[in-house]
C-alpha cells in the first residue's frame, strides 16, 4: 500500500452519477479517474489517498480529507468481487470438470468449498479496509 498527498487544483469532466472525473495536480493531468464512494472534489482540495500500487489510479483503496476527516473506503464486497471475477471461471471449469470425473456426490462439498472460498475473500477485504483506515488516519497531514 502506497499513501500520498493530491492536491486536486482543477477538476474538470466530473460526472456526478458515477463520480469518474479528470482533475489537473502536480503538473499533471489525470483522466478518468475515480475515488471510493464516488467521491468527486473540489477545486483546490487536498487529500490523502491509500494506493494498492503506487501512481496507479485503478488500485485507490480510499481516501481521506485531513481538514475534514471524512473518509472513503473501497466497499467491501467490491474488493472481493475482483477477486471473484478474476476466479470464477477457473472454479466453474473445475468444479463441472471434478462433477464429470468424480460423480455428483463430490459437488456438493465442493460447492460448499466455495461459499467458504467467498468469505474468506469478504473475510481478507474487511481486513484489508481497517488497515487502510488506520493508515490514513495515522498518516501525518
Amino acid at each position: 500500500m502506497h499513501l500520498e498527498q493530491v492536491l486536486f487544483e482543477r477538476v474538470f469532466d466530473a460526472q456526478q452519477m458515477n463520480g469518474v472525473f479528470s482533475f489537473e495536480g502536480g503538473g499533471q493531468v489525470r483522466y478518468g479517474v475515480w475515488l471510493p464512494g464516488d467521491a468527486v472534489p473540489a477545486n483546490g482540495k487536498r487529500l490523502i489517498l491509500a494506493f494498492g500500487e503506487a501512481g496507479n489510479w485503478s488500485t485507490v483503496l480510499g481516501w481521506i480529507d485531513p481538514a475534514t476527516g471524512e473518509l472513503g473506503l473501497r466497499r467491501t464486497w467490491s474488493m472481493a468481487a475482483d477477486w471473484l471475477r478474476a476466479l470464477g471461471a477457473v472454479s466453474k471449469l473445475t468444479i463441472l470438470t471434478a462433477g464429470a470425473m468424480l460423480g455428483l456426490r463430490y459437488v456438493v462439498p465442493l460447492a460448499a468449498l466455495g461459499v467458504c472460498g467467498i468469505g474468506w475473500l469478504l473475510w481478507r477485504a474487511m481486513r484489508r479496509n481497517r488497515v487502510v483506515r488506520r493508515a490514513l488516519q495515522e498518516f501525518p497531514a
